[in-house]
């Protein structure tokens, strides 16, 4: 015998342990006697009784030996619950019966034997038990008793046998499959949504580029109008002074630089427009005079003023004087 404390004589204590330990000793020697290959399944486990001191528990020494699971308490505010390992069973070996201040668990099947008491340090409603049972682990959930003017309820009795609900594979496999289901409307979902986006994106920034566009067009034309009027003016110039031996020389040079507008402005695009005998269109002309004429239709009798056009826009139209048939013709 192993004296685990020998400072100590007499100590309950020790006594125990000793005793056990010679217990276990004597069930060894015994499973070394059995024939070759057999298995044995012995040992011990300490858990604290309901006064709080260690209380050590046997099991094992045959193929059928009785163990005591491993098991866990949770104490909560309103409910307790209890998580105790049972592997190597099925839902269907498990013997579970409440009461209010303890949970018993039987198992006894042709390989595992379970028996297990499980004192509860607060009252609870044997009706409401629930357990569920997977992987080899048995979960069970207890309500407490709720005091009633400083009475709690009276102990019903043990309650009925709880058979724990086991976890299926297909409900398993159901809930992943529901789970994928779930992710894969929603990476629709973002995606169609992430399309919208890029379609929204690329709608602003078209809208942006027409509106640059459409302002850098008109700073432009703002700029080759102002130059159309210096070509107006160099044209007037032209038409208003009769060329004499004196001033043949600077005419000529006038003409150079309207020509020189007239040029760039071409090249810019800007093309003049506006002759006299064509018929007169409100959508390129602007007329400021009419007079009556020997005319079948509205003619351009002069151009006060050229146009301009860019391809088919008209940049400004050909201020003219217009012949509108004389009254009674036909």
């Amino acid at each position: 015998m192993i004296n685990m404390s020998p400072g100590r004589k007499n100590d309950p204590f020790d006594s125990e342990v000793n005793r056990i330990w010679e217990e276990l000793r004597k069930k060894a020697a015994d499973a070394w006697k059995e024939e070759p290959g057999s298995r044995k399944t012995f040992g011990f486990s300490m858990e604290p009784d309901p006064s709080g001191k260690p209380r050590l528990n046997l099991f094992g020494g045959d193929r059928q030996a009785e163990m005591t699971p491993v098991t866990e308490v949770m104490d909560g505010p309103d409910s307790i619950a209890v998580t105790v390992e049972l592997p190597g069973i099925g839902k269907e070996d498990i013997q579970l019966d409440v009461e209010e201040s303890k949970v018993m668990i039987r198992v006894n099947t042709p390989s595992r034997r379970y028996n297990k008491d499980i004192p509860l340090a607060n009252p609870v409603d044997p009706d409401s038990a629930s357990a569920t049972y997977r992987n080899g682990i048995l979960d069970i959930h207890l309500k407490k008793i709720i005091k009633d003017d400083g009475e709690e309820k009276k102990d019903r009795g043990p309650s009925p046998p709880v058979k724990p609900e086991i976890v299926q594979k297909d409900e398993i496999i159901q809930g992943l499959q529901e789970e994928v289901m779930k992710l894969q409307g929603l990476l629709e979902t973002e995606t169609e949504r992430m399309k919208r986006f890029q379609i929204d994106m690329e709608k602003i920034r078209q809208r942006a580029a027409s509106e640059k566009e459409i302002y850098a067009q008109k700073r432009m034309d703002e700029l080759a109008i102002g130059i159309m009027e210096v070509a107006d003016t160099f044209q007037r110039a032209l038409d208003s002074i009769k060329e004499t031996r004196y001033n043949k020389k600077v005419l000529s040079g006038v003409r150079m630089i309207q020509k020189l507008l007239d040029r760039n402005l071409a090249d810019q695009g800007y093309v003049p427009f506006g002759q006299v005998g064509e018929v007169f269109n409100p959508s390129v002309h602007e007329c400021v005079e009419s007079v009556p004429g020997k005319v079948d239709t509205d003619t351009v009798l002069e151009v006060t003023q050229r146009g301009y056009r860019d391809n088919d826009r008209i940049v400004r139209p050909a201020v003219v004087k217009v012949s509108v048939p004389e009254k009674g013709s036909s």
